[in-house]
């Protein structure tokens, strides 16, 4: 065994490596992988990731994709944009058919990744940065489709909304500024209307 040629400060070296590493490589990481720091705190971060380790009933209950659009209190053109993903756990994937008989929904779990991922969303939600805390609060609260019916009703952008396209052309500017290269029109055609 050879000694670290670091000295670490608390008992979790492996968090301060982490965290050493992050700051020495960022000069080199593309910003669009950083949450907006002007508008979002890192305790906002920190409850939007919580999101990671939302329990299974909740996790079942959201769609595959969720692009969840967060709106600066001060100024509404001002927006970040977070994508949770459901991950729907199986028992077995040897089958294209009859997927329901396979699915395990008991381990089902959502990812959170920062800006836009995929191209087909399920559902929007449109919240302001006030509302952060509280929104993911109320999902993690939800026991059924009608509580999480009720709670898109409140944060939910659907394309019944009238601001709904001016919503979607701030969406997609925001995606042009950020992804320039990969970025491009989202398909509305799998948008839940639940």
């Amino acid at each position: 065994e050879q000694p670290a040629g670091i000295t670490f400060k608390t008992d979790n070296p492996q968090n301060e490596l982490y965290q050493m590493l992050s700051q020495h490589l960022s000069a080199v990481q593309p910003s669009m992988s950083t949450f907006n720091e002007n508008m979002l705190t890192t305790q906002h971060y920190e409850v939007l990731a919580s999101l990671d380790s939302l329990p299974a009933q909740q996790a079942t209950l959201m769609p595959e994709t969720t692009m969840i659009v967060i709106q600066d209190d001060q100024n509404p053109d001002n927006i970040d944009v977070f994508t949770a993903l459901r991950n729907s756990a199986h028992y077995n994937v040897n089958s294209l058919f009859e997927e329901e008989e396979n699915r395990e929904p008991s381990k089902d779990s959502i990812t959170l990744v920062h800006g836009l991922l995929g191209s087909y969303p399920d559902a929007f939600w449109y919240i302001k940065v006030s509302e952060v805390a509280t929104s993911i609060e109320r999902l993690k609260s939800i026991k059924s489709e009608a509580d999480y019916k009720a709670l898109l009703d409140d944060i939910g952008m659907r394309r019944t909304n009238p601001d709904f396209w001016a919503f979607s052309d701030k969406l997609i500017q925001w995606s042009s500024k950020h992804y320039p290269i990969e970025g491009g029109l989202l398909d509305y055609n799998r948008l839940e209307d639940r």
